[in-house]
């Protein structure tokens, strides 16, 4: 199975530096939120998903709630970090087996803002921006 592009994104998140200046990712907004990203991320690990970034390391001697990027692998598209917002530097991804599954799993979504495709060739693109309900693409 080829998956460079989640390797090039695991690649280039590894690289963020934390920080409040340009290019680099400050803190959650409070211990409560740092506590519910955590979470979502332990909750995934649980369900035996693979944590291909793990973010949960970072800590900084000025002290505030950092999470570091995560990228996660989901076996299936019914946990809990795939069907909800996680409001964190928190990527989820479930390799769909078919157009059709993915087509399924972003319009049973409740949340529904949005969907993005990666695709070179637009016949492939216009084909889910049929499909897709979210309210971006």
């Amino acid at each position: 199975e080829n998956n460079s592009l989640l390797d090039s994104v695991v690649e280039k998140a590894s690289k963020i530096q934390p920080g409040t200046g340009p290019g680099r990712l400050g803190p959650v907004i409070d211990e409560a939120s740092y506590s519910k990203i955590m979470s979502y991320i332990e909750d995934a690990e649980k369900s035996g998903a693979t944590i291909l970034l793990d973010g949960r390391s970072w800590k900084k001697d000025d002290g505030g709630c950092w999470v570091g990027p995560t990228v996660i692998l989901h076996n299936s598209s019914q946990d809990k970090t795939i069907r909800e917002e996680v409001f964190g530097p928190v990527l989820s991804v479930y390799v769909a087996s078919s157009w059709e599954e993915a087509v399924q799993i972003e319009n049973s979504n409740l949340f529904g803002n949005a969907a993005s495709i990666y695709t070179t060739n637009g016949g492939s693109a216009q084909w889910f921006c049929g499909r897709f309900r979210a309210a971006m693409l």
